[in-house]
């Protein structure tokens, strides 16, 4: 597996949701990473996966807004009936919320769907959006002194990747050194030996 940012764990799938609480709007962040398929698509500069879900929510708003274009050209009083449909006119025009016929109309709960979604790093390396021509360098072999490799992250959060990566650092560092002190006792005892010899 190559050290590029699409192998590590630190690559974030990141979607940002409005929220209302009833008192208040509010945004609800997800980190996560990239699934196997859309990893896999990824590797191939295919990243349509982003606004998929937007996608999928304009194909219902628009089959909602044909059907509220219908009833206003009286396309469904035989299947509503006359008096129903200014009923649901009004209900539509008077409504403070969104889609208040959607139940009327039979169709699903509207899809819901991230007002913005992107790739970042969870170390703050880079961000790229959905329309950024960068995209496909996520896939170039990187040095990057924070990769961590997505196959070692299992359930751990990305503190848990970070607090890994770093201790498996400081462990290959102990080993180096350790090694070196050995390679130098050892190059001295040599040294010392021919030197007796020598003399």
């Amino acid at each position: 597996m190559k050290n590029c940012c699409l192998n590590c764990a630190f690559c974030m799938y990141c979607k940002n949701y409005p929220r209302f609480t009833g008192a208040e709007f509010y945004t609800e962040k997800i980190r996560d990473l990239l699934s196997a398929e859309e990893r896999e698509k990824a590797y191939k500069n295919d990243f349509s996966f982003l606004g998929s879900e937007k996608k999928k929510q304009q194909v219902w708003d628009d089959e909602y807004n044909r059907k509220i274009d219908a009833l206003k050209k009286g396309a469904l009083n035989d299947v509503i009936g006359g008096p129903a449909v200014l009923e649901l006119l009004m209900l539509e025009s008077t409504y403070s919320g969104k889609y208040p016929l959607a139940s009327n109309f039979q169709m699903s709960q509207r899809p819901d769907a991230p007002e913005d979604e992107y790739l970042s790093c969870w170390h703050d390396l880079w961000i790229f959006k959905q329309d950024d021509t960068l995209l496909h360098t996520l896939n170039n072999k990187t040095k990057c002194p924070f990769f961590f490799s997505y196959n070692k992250r299992g359930n751990k959060s990305f503190d848990g990747c970070e607090k890994e990566r770093v201790a498996l650092q400081d462990k290959n560092r102990f080993i180096i050194t350790n090694l070196l002190v050995i390679a130098g006792i050892i190059v001295t005892i040599i040294t010392a030996i021919i030197t007796y010899f020598i003399k």
